[in-house]
C-alpha cells in the first residue's frame, strides 16, 4: 500500500479580522451597477485605507470609468447613425451597449467573488483599462 502523502495546511482565505475586508473589497464591485464610481470609494474609505481593499476598490473605479467612456463611445456612434436613419442608429447601439454592460456585469460578479474569497481577480485589460493606480 502506498503511503500517504501530507498535504500542506492552505492558508486561510479570508484575513484575520473576521472577513470585513474581504466583504468590503466584495461590495466594491457589486456596488459600481448600482452607485458608480461612489461604492468604490465609499468602501475604500470605510475600510480604514487597507491596502488590498485599495486594490479591489482601483479595480472597480477603473472598470467603471471604462464602461461609462465605452458607453459614451457608443452614444456619440449612434447619434452619427441617427442622423442618417434612427431605426438603424437603435438596430446597431442597444445590443452594443447590452453587450457591453452585461460583459462589465459579468466580470463584476467574478472579481466580487474572488475578493469575497481574499482573492485577486483580474479583470482583463480589454474591458478595464489602468487609468487610476
Amino acid at each position: 500500500m502506498p503511503a500517504l502523502r501530507e498535504i500542506p495546511d492552505r492558508p486561510a482565505l479570508l484575513p484575520p479580522d473576521g472577513g470585513n475586508n474581504a466583504r468590503l473589497a466584495m461590495l466594491c464591485y457589486l456596488g459600481v451597477p448600482f452607485l458608480g464610481f461612489l461604492a468604490p470609494l465609499a468602501c475604500y474609505l470605510a475600510s480604514g485605507r487597507a491596502p488590498e481593499v485599495r486594490w479591489h476598490a482601483l479595480q472597480a473605479l477603473n472598470l467603471w470609468f471604462t464602461a461609462v467612456l465605452y458607453t459614451i463611445c457608443a452614444l456619440i456612434i449612434g447619434a452619427m447613425l441617427a442622423l442618417d436613419a434612427i431605426g438603424v442608429a437603435l438596430i446597431i447601439v442597444t445590443p452594443l451597449a447590452v453587450a457591453l454592460w452585461l460583459a462589465a456585469l459579468r466580470f463584476l460578479i467574478r472579481a466580487a467573488v474572488a475578493a469575497d474569497r481574499g482573492d485577486r481577480y483580474e479583470i482583463p485589460s480589454w474591458l478595464c483599462a489602468t487609468v487610476f493606480r
